[in-house]
């Protein structure tokens, strides 16, 4: 089986950080969201681009103001780690996964205000040392039992050791948090970890990727199960529907990419070419292509139609974890381990930029605006790095 890097490279003990530095870019990093207690693992913006939702190890999903960079409502409910998260196409919700088993959709009607909690610069708390840990080991378990029954498969996907806070380079006064109402809808049903997450084009479904192996669609109006996507023989670490609504794309640990009939839940045909577990998948605009993005270092374009591989991007020096397409689909940014980022030019399948945060700063989550003007990064310095591509 092949080792994990991460921990073979000590990082996350007893190392300070400086502040994240960037080059080459064309305007550099703009501006940075700071607030959460942990690393940030996953971002999305709103349809509008007003607005941005970031997910993390501290088992929260906030809402921020992107042009203020100020937070502006916090939702708390999930009592492990949140991994995943995605704005509906209204922008009236918000949806999220999580290691606790479920997904939640949380609507943005926000209650009284709260007072904003202090954020030390100082060491870290000793139960958000753990967070990281936490994840590995519940991750580490689904291995074990899977390997229990099977032969050795992929490690799951790595979450990172905690590091010190560096100051906010930015900071703003802190304006009051609005906290939501209580009581979002969940989705529970997943007897694993829940991975990613995807809203239908008409926000009447979501979709979910677990490490149960199985994917599901959910029906939003009712928060009840239509059913299950079975097919996957290992952990399924991601999930997205086609922009027509009719196809989901699912991934994981087995290294395969399929799609399925939305209507039925029958698989219609499958991927494959990458040589380790796939954690990230993107449709373009059009709905032509899939991008895919992959423990094995690579990212591959598909034809969405037949499944057939497009190109192979090669150049990340590590496990490949996000990929967003441009709004115009001509540019792909990808994030990984160790803080790489890239711009793609998908006509030349060539990379056009290769910038990266300071050392020991890795990225998880990459989002592009709906404008195409910046690029939102989540990074493990409890971060999100706004950024112009």
């Amino acid at each position: 089986m092949k080792r994990m890097r991460m921990w073979t490279m000590g990082l996350g003990v007893g190392v300070v950080l400086a502040p994240a530095l960037v080059f080459g870019w064309q305007a550099g990093v703009v501006g940075t969201l700071a607030g959460h207690d942990a690393p940030v693992y996953a971002v999305a913006w709103s349809p509008d681009g007003k607005l941005l939702a970031t997910a993390g190890f501290d088992n929260t999903v906030r809402v921020w103001d992107a042009a203020k960079r100020a937070e502006v409502e916090r939702f708390e409910g999930h009592s492990k780690l949140v991994l995943a998260v995605a704005f509906a196409p209204k922008g009236d919700q918000i949806l999220s996964g999580s290691l606790d088993n479920s997904a939640k959709i949380w609507t943005r009607k926000a209650a009284e205000p709260a007072k904003p909690e202090a954020k030390s610069v100082a060491q870290p708390k000793e139960a958000e040392k753990t967070k990281p840990k936490e994840a590995a080991k519940a991750k580490e378990d689904v291995k074990k039992t899977e390997l229990a029954k099977a032969a050795a498969k992929p490690p799951a996907k790595p979450a990172p050791k905690d590091a010190a806070k560096p100051a906010p380079k930015d900071a703003k006064p802190a304006e009051p948090v609005k906290k939501a109402e209580p009581g979002p809808r969940t989705f529970a049903g997943h007897t694993g970890q829940v991975y990613g997450v995807a809203w239908s084009p008409d926000g009447k479904l979501a979709a979910t990727a677990s490490a149960d192996k199985t994917a599901r669609i959910w029906d939003v109006a009712k928060g009840t199960e239509i059913r299950q996507l079975k097919g996957h023989t290992g952990a399924v670490y991601a999930v997205a529907f086609s922009p027509k609504g009719d196809v989901i794309a699912t991934a994981g640990e087995d290294k395969l990419i399929k799609y399925w009939n939305v209507a039925d839940g029958k698989e219609l045909r499958q991927s494959q070419g990458h040589g380790d577990a796939v954690y990230s998948l993107a449709y373009s605009p059009d709905g032509a292509k899939l991008a895919s993005g992959s423990m094995d270092k690579t990212i591959r374009l598909w034809n969405a139609a037949d499944g057939k591989e497009i190109a192979k991007l090669d150049g990340h020096p590590d496990q490949v974890y996000a990929v967003s397409f441009s709004p115009d689909g001509k540019r792909l940014a990808s994030v990984g381990y160790a803080g790489n980022i890239f711009i793609w030019d998908l006509a030349a399948a060539k990379t056009t930029s290769r910038e990266r945060l300071a050392p020991g700063v890795m990225t998880y989550g990459v989002s592009y605006s709906p404008d195409g003007t910046t690029l939102a990064v989540a990074a493990s310095d409890d971060k999100v790095y706004l950024l112009k591509p």
